[in-house]
C-alpha cells in the first residue's frame, strides 16, 4: 500500500506530523508493507525520515500550496477587505498540485499498489486517475467544511485549510473509503457522503505505561507554533495562572515543542523548546494541560498525555473527540477559576493523580486495540 502526506513525519513539531507517523506504524505492525509518499509542503528534516521510513520513503516534487489563479486571489482579497467570511474558503482542489498525479501514477506502475491511503482532502483529486482496482481511502484529519467559523467565533483570524461543505463532501465521494479523527465527524460523514466511513482516532504507542509521579508542582503544555495553540496558552497565562499561584509560588510551566519561541514569557515558565523524544518531558511533569479554546479533529496531544499516564485537565476543546472510557483520568475546566481549581486540586492530591494515572493506562491501552483494529479493517475494506 501507498501513503500519500503533505505532512513530514520528521520533525515531530505539530499533532498532524505525529497522527501520520502513528497512522504509517500501526500499519506497518499490523504486517502491511508499506510506501511513504511525502509531498513537500512542509518543512522536513530528510535525513531524520529516512532514519525513521528507511527505503519506504519516497519524495515527490511538488510546490507549496496554493495554486490559485490571479481572479480567485483577487475575489479572496476583496471579500476579505469587506470583512465576509467567504473570503477565507478554498476551493477544495486549490492546494492540490497537477504534477503530484503524474508521479503517483508512475510509482503505481512500478509497485502495483492494492490501496492509497491519501492525507487530507485537499489532495483527493489523486483518486481520480488510479485505477478502479485500487481501494483509495481519505484520512481526513479535521472538517475542513466552514472550519474558518471556528477561528472568526473566538475571534481569530482563520488558519490553514477551509472550504465549502458541498465541496468537500464531493472531494470525499472521490475515494471508497472516509477515515474520521473523532466519532462526531464520523457521524457527519456518514450522514453525507457515499464511501465507507471508518472512525480512527489518534494511534498510540502501545509500549507507553505509567510513568513515576514526580511530586512538585511542574504544569506541562506540549504544543506546536499555532494559533490554536498560541491562543489558548495566552488564556492560560492571562486568566489561570495567576490564580494558581496566589496559592502555590513554587508552580511553573513547562512549555514542550515550538509553542514556546512565540513571544517572551513570565519568568516562572520553563521553555523546553522542540522534542525528539517527549517521554523525559512527560515524566517531569506532575500534570499536563490543554487549554485551547476551539479546535477540529481530535485533541492528539490530550490522547498522547494520557497515554503516558500523566493526569490531564483540558477544556473541553482540549477533550473534543475523546470517548467515555478517558473520563476519568482527566479534568474538564470551561471557566478560569475552574481549570485553577482542579489544577491546584491535583497539586495537592497525589492519591488522585495516581488514580487517574492507572485509569488512563486502561483507557489508552483499550483505545489503541480499537483503533488499530479499525484501521486495518478500513485498509482491508
Amino acid at each position: 500500500m501507498l501513503i500519500v502526506s503533505p505532512v513530514p513525519t520528521d520533525p515531530p513539531i505539530a499533532g498532524n506530523r505525529a497522527r501520520v507517523t502513528a497512522v504509517f506504524t500501526a500499519l506497518v505492525r499490523l504486517g502491511h508493507e508499506v510506501t511513504f509518499a511525502y509531498v513537500p509542503y512542509d518543512p522536513a528534516d530528510y535525513d531524520k525520515m529516512r532514519e525513521r521510513l528507511g527505503g519506504r520513503l519516497r519524495i515527490m516534487h511538488a510546490a507549496a500550496p496554493p495554486f490559485k489563479t490571479f481572479s480567485s486571489r483577487l475575489r479572496g482579497r476583496v471579500k476579505r477587505e469587506f470583512g465576509l467570511k467567504s473570503g477565507y474558503l478554498l476551493r477544495v482542489d486549490e492546494w492540490f498540485d497537477d504534477g503530484l498525479l503524474p508521479q503517483i501514477q508512475r510509482l503505481h506502475q512500478k509497485q502495483c499498489f492494492e490501496v492509497v491511503l491519501i492525507e487530507y482532502v485537499f489532495l483527493s483529486k489523486l483518486a481520480c486517475g488510479l485505477p478502479t482496482s485500487v481501494r483509495t481511502i481519505i484520512d481526513t484529519h479535521d472538517l475542513m467544511g466552514d472550519r474558518h467559523k471556528q477561528y472568526f467565533s473566538a475571534g481569530m483570524q482563520p488558519t490553514f485549510f477551509a472550504t465549502k461543505p458541498a465541496e468537500e463532501i464531493a472531494a470525499l465521494n472521490r475515494v471508497d473509503a472516509v477515515i474520521a479523527i473523532q466519532q462526531e465527524e464520523a457521524d457527519y460523514f456518514k450522514r453525507n457522503v457515499s464511501s465507507e466511513v471508518f472512525c480512527v482516532g489518534h494511534l498510540l504507542d502501545s509500549n507507553f505505561g505509567p510513568l513515576p509521579d514526580p511530586g512538585g508542582a511542574r504544569i506541562l503544555f506540549v504544543g506546536s507554533i499555532n494559533a490554536i495553540n498560541v491562543h489558548g496558552l495566552e488564556w492560560f497565562l492571562e486568566q489561570v495562572f495567576p490564580r494558581i499561584r496566589t496559592k502555590r509560588p513554587d508552580v511553573e510551566l513547562a512549555l514542550a515543542g515550538a509553542v514556546g519561541g512565540e513571544r517572551t514569557w513570565p519568568i516562572e515558565t520553563v521553555i523546553l523548546g522542540p522534542q525528539q523524544s517527549l517521554a523525559a518531558v512527560y515524566a517531569d511533569a506532575t500534570l499536563v494541560i490543554n487549554p485551547v479554546q476551539l479546535g477540529t479533529g481530535l485533541a492528539i496531544k490530550t490522547v498522547e498525555a494520557l497515554s503516558y499516564g500523566k493526569p490531564v485537565v483540558a477544556t473541553p476543546a482540549g477533550a473534543r473527540g475523546l470517548d467515555i472510557d478517558f473520563r476519568g483520568a482527566l479534568c474538564l475546566a470551561d471557566t478560569p477559576d475552574a481549570f485553577a481549581e482542579q489544577i491546584l486540586e491535583l497539586l495537592e492530591n497525589e492519591g488522585k493523580r495516581s488514580a487517574m494515572a492507572r485509569q488512563a493506562i486502561a483507557a489508552s491501552h483499550q483505545w489503541q486495540h480499537r483503533q488499530a483494529s479499525t484501521l486495518n479493517a478500513a485498509i482491508m475494506g
